[in-house]
């Protein structure tokens, strides 16, 4: 179970480092979102494995798309906080 409003906020063009410690656990990151924003999240090393996968959620806390991790470009989102969860995987 995550709680997101524990996610520390990021403002746009900053880099973000982070480590899964362990490595099957959560760092939640989220951003605020004008109408019609369009974000690019740009993976810049780890979970080329698979090891590593993202979820985005959206001001309503309903997930958005998923995938493993890598670079995730969200064109014309809606206003208001998104968070995103950066997960290890559970044998990590």
């Amino acid at each position: 179970l995550m709680d997101l409003d524990n996610a520390a906020q990021v403002q746009s063009d900053t880099t973000v480092t982070g480590q899964l410690f362990p490595g099957s656990s959560t760092n939640l990151y989220s951003f605020i979102a004008t109408s019609g924003e369009h974000v690019f999240v740009n993976q810049l090393s780890g979970g080329d494995d698979g090891s590593v996968t993202m979820r985005l959620f959206d001001p309503n806390g309903v997930q958005v798309p998923y995938g493993s991790f890598g670079d995730l470009n969200l064109p014309s989102l809606v206003a208001g906080r998104y968070t995103i969860a950066i997960e290890g995987a559970a044998s990590s």
